[in-house]
């Protein structure tokens, strides 16, 4: 199914009326956040926008495959120039907000959040989102901010090393959506990313966030480690409570996953 470039313009500028983007759209690229990453390094303005309805080659986290078959969901990256990246973390999260509410908006699928920036559904991964960034000596700091979405579930299914984690918000209806639901994650996401309350991100995250009281193995000094998850701390670190009764956070560069009676027992390192 074409991806509408007409369709996806009047929906952002219902949504962000007055305000000007810079929009690519593409039946098929092997990477919208590679586009994106093209672009950084020339005159492409903030919040430049590229679509895609599917990816050959995309790409999630630690380098990780990013099953994006043809007309099957959202992918989409934005172009963000920061003055500085110092917190590249508060981004993934505002992306994270961004996408459940919008679903939530759009469908009324009442979607969680599991630390750090992946969205569930029925207990499901529904969207991933990927930031990478830069600086380049004549453009500044930069960040390709990549945000994938299932809508459908692919025909035939997903791929075996997918299938007992991943899901779709729809699947049994309709690819209509595709370009309202990529114009209200746009908007949502720039009212939270320039408004800038990190007190309202926080509630607003804390109210999704799924592991609260579970379980989890997590790594440490070498070894697994059972550990009691207590929340997020205010930078959006999860705290977790150790067998010695300790407490500490865990940065988004740590490795955990849950017991396999959860149903949600895949790795996890960000």
């Amino acid at each position: 199914m074409h991806l509408s470039s007409e369709k996806l313009c009047a929906e952002i500028a219902q949504r962000l009326p007055g305000r000007a983007f810079r929009l690519e759209t593409y039946d098929l690229l092997s990477s919208t956040n590679d586009r994106v990453r093209e672009l950084a390094c020339g005159d492409a303005p903030e919040y430049t926008l590229v679509a895609a309805g599917g990816q050959s080659s995309g790409r999630g986290t630690q380098g990780r495959e990013f099953f994006s078959p043809a007309d099957t969901g959202v992918y989409m990256s934005l172009l963000l120039r920061p003055a500085v990246l110092e917190n590249p973390g508060r981004i993934t999260v505002t992306a994270a907000v961004a996408v459940s509410r919008a679903v939530e908006k759009l469908f009324a699928c009442r979607t969680q959040i599991k630390w750090v920036n992946d969205v569930y559904f029925a207990g499901k991964k529904v969207s991933g989102i990927l930031a990478e960034g830069g600086i380049d000596p004549q453009c500044g700091a930069w960040v390709a901010l990549g945000i994938g979405v299932n809508l459908l579930a692919p025909e035939g299914g997903f791929p075996e090393s997918l299938r007992e984690r991943a899901g779709a918000l729809l699947p049994n209806g309709a690819l209509a959506s595709r370009e309202a639901l990529m114009a209200q994650i746009l908007a949502d996401f720039v009212e939270l990313y320039e408004n800038a309350d990190d007190e309202l991100l926080y509630e607003v995250y804390c109210a999704r966030h799924m592991l609260r009281g579970n379980k989890v193995y997590i790594m440490l000094d070498g070894g697994e480690t059972e550990a009691l998850v207590l929340g997020i701390d205010r930078d959006f670190a999860l705290r977790v409570r150790l067998p010695d009764g300790s407490e500490m956070p865990l940065r988004s560069s740590a490795s955990l996953h849950l017991p396999e009676k959860t149903g949600l027992h895949n790795d996890w390192r960000f």
